[in-house]
């Protein structure tokens, strides 16, 4: 019922939404040079190959996003990576800070003919979402493309929890479109569970690497890159195969220059402790 009337209430609703936006663009909140992209309209032609989304609200989240752009573009072949966010500032971040193979566009405004124009345009292969707003016509449109969508980083604070409840059906639709949803923390993957995310979440910041199954969702600590806490100093990931509706988990360690990145530490401004944790994959130390 909810979805239904955000549509039509965003459809009639245009004359508002562009005097809303009119008043942005005079106070400098939009970009003047670049608005017609809040519409949908490119920027830019669609590189040849597979085309990688990424979306992030922010400035934060978008900085947040550049590792995981650069791994992108640097370990995928022919792959480029559309940025996109909603503020100026982010934009002229990214312009600054963006690597070789991927580039910026503004998020079209949540309207139905803006988000269908601008995914035509782009018809990328694959969508990531860093994202603590679920736009529901960007993510229904973007599903009923058969796009798959994945949810990293994702945080619900307890205030967009409770609000959230009061539209249970929403939400639950939202989150029932990503393929994948992968939490900051273990209380962001419980939030985003309760609100109706899919049979497998993931999440990281507790640097242990574990999963369970509670009432069959499937929950994956991803473990850590730099700072173990289980007593192996390698760094770890982890392997989700959903096959034949399995979630089939694999935990994986990869050795890497130990002592260089020890040596490093020692020779910056962390503490000499940082080291030794490092060394000890995380245990105890020995106080003597």
């Amino acid at each position: 019922m909810m979805l239904p009337l955000y549509r039509f209430v965003s459809g009639i609703g245009a004359p508002a939404i562009g005097l809303y936006l009119a008043i942005r663009k005079a106070r400098g909140k939009e970009d003047r040079d670049r608005f017609t992209e809040r519409l949908g309209r490119p920027g830019r032609d669609r590189p040849s190959g597979p085309l990688i989304w990424t979306h992030a609200a922010s400035i934060g989240e978008s900085i947040s996003l550049l590792p995981l752009i650069g791994r992108l573009v640097t370990e995928i072949s022919g792959v480029s990576v559309l940025v996109t966010t909603g503020t100026v500032t982010s934009a002229r971040l990214m312009a600054e800070r963006l690597p070789e193979g991927a580039f910026h566009q503004y998020v079209p405004v949540d309207r139905v003919p803006y988000v269908r124009r601008f995914l035509d345009h782009w018809r990328p292969d694959l969508a990531l979402w860093a994202e603590s707003e679920f736009w529901p016509n960007l993510i229904t449109e973007t599903v009923a493309r058969k796009i798959p969508m994945v949810l990293i980083n994702g945080r619900i604070s307890p205030r967009s929890f409770s609000g959230w409840q009061r539209f249970g059906g929403l939400i639950k639709r939202l989150l029932e479109g990503f393929d994948l949803c992968l939490g900051q923390t273990e209380a962001d993957a419980e939030r985003l569970r309760r609100l109706g995310a899919g049979d497998a979440i993931a999440f990281g910041h507790t640097h242990l690497p574990w999963h369970r199954v509670l009432d069959d969702v499937t929950f994956i600590n991803t473990g850590s890159v730099g700072r173990p806490k289980d007593g192996d100093w390698r760094a770890g990931y982890v392997i989700i195969d959903f096959t034949d509706g399995r979630v089939d988990v694999a935990f994986k360690r990869v050795e890497y220059d130990l002592e260089r990145a020890a040596q490093a530490i020692l020779a910056s401004d962390l503490p000499d402790e940082f080291a030794r944790y490092l060394r000890t994959g995380g245990k105890a130390l020995d106080p003597a």
